[in-house]
């Protein structure tokens, strides 16, 4: 599994995503932010890496931010990360996600196109905006 290859504990997955959160608040320019996944593929020796912030207002979801550490991503990775949101999310309009803020999950996605196997990170930046890190495979 990546995450156990790479020792994605709670405590590391947690220092990982205030470090994102950090660059991304002390940035706070989106043609800068789109550098951050380049940046951390490379510190953390992982390809690809992408990063997304998502801001779901009045039920509809979209992606405010979008980043991939890889020059030549898919023209659906948009797309692939909203369902990638999508499927972290609780069945229901009741409780939290289904992976909670500062959790790492590994997941299989449904459609084939895109990267198959992910390692997802969290993180709630608000009631409306959603950060994800992803380790696609």
């Amino acid at each position: 599994m990546l995450h156990a290859e790479k020792n994605w504990s709670r405590s590391r997955t947690e220092l990982l995503m205030d470090i994102t959160a950090g660059m991304a608040h002390c940035l706070q320019r989106p043609e800068i932010l789109r550098h951050i996944p380049n940046y951390l593929a490379r510190m953390l020796g992982v390809q690809p890496l992408s990063l997304a912030v998502v801001q779901t207002r009045d039920g509809e979801s979209r992606i405010l931010l979008c980043g991939h550490s890889d020059p030549d991503a898919p023209p659906s990775l948009e797309q692939d990360l909203l369902q990638v949101h999508f499927q972290t999310l609780p069945l229901s309009d009741r409780g939290g996600p289904i992976l909670p803020a500062g959790e790492c999950s590994e997941m299989n996605l449904s459609h084939p196109d895109g990267f198959p196997h992910l390692t997802v990170f969290t993180r709630a930046i608000d009631d409306r905006h959603r950060m994800l890190l992803i380790i696609h495979a």
